[in-house]
């Protein structure tokens, strides 16, 4: 597997997104993952319940080939479906991408915070709303997220929101 050390491997998706694969007695842990303005955020960790050949995924004629030199990994030509693809075959589409986006947007507000030098309670007062509102509002793992709250919250921050549907 790509980047294999001991138990543990680490898998390049591409733009941007990364797995982390941990060897168990007859399973496979795996954790998502993106770097987000020098953050590591963590998308979705799960344990593979079946063993799916690798091949399936890449074609091992055309993985990445060790150098001996080197040890270091060769340029790997991605053959079949792309991550989101194997977001959905798992399952789990929809809730990483909403969490990616309130990850996204949770880092967004507390960078901003830090820049304004605000604290949470000056936020809050701004928004006319609870500490703990703020809170949830900067809780990446709490999707759960309003339109409303999300306007006051760039009000606050002098900013404004864009908001943009594209094409999947």
């Amino acid at each position: 597997m790509p980047g294999r050390s001991g138990n543990l491997w680490l898998i390049i998706w591409g733009q941007g997104l990364w797995e982390i694969r941990s060897r168990l007695e007859n399973r496979i842990a795996r954790t998502l993952f993106a770097v987000i303005d020098n953050e590591i955020v963590l998308l979705h960790g799960f344990i593979k319940k079946t063993r799916k050949p690798l091949n399936t995924i890449w074609n091992s004629e055309e993985s990445e080939k060790m150098s001996t030199s080197t040890g270091m990994k060769k340029k790997r030509i991605h053959r079949g479906s792309d991550f989101r693809d194997f977001l959905a075959e798992e399952g789990i589409l929809e809730e990483v991408e909403t969490r990616a986006l309130k990850q996204a947007v949770a880092l967004q507000v507390r960078r901003l915070l830090t820049e304004r030098s605000l604290t949470k309670a000056a936020m809050a007062g701004r928004m006319h709303t609870s500490r703990a509102a703020v809170d949830r509002l900067l809780d990446a793992s709490n999707p759960s997220i309003t339109f409303a709250t999300l306007g006051k919250a760039a009000r606050a921050l002098g900013c404004k929101i864009k908001l943009e549907l594209v094409p999947s």
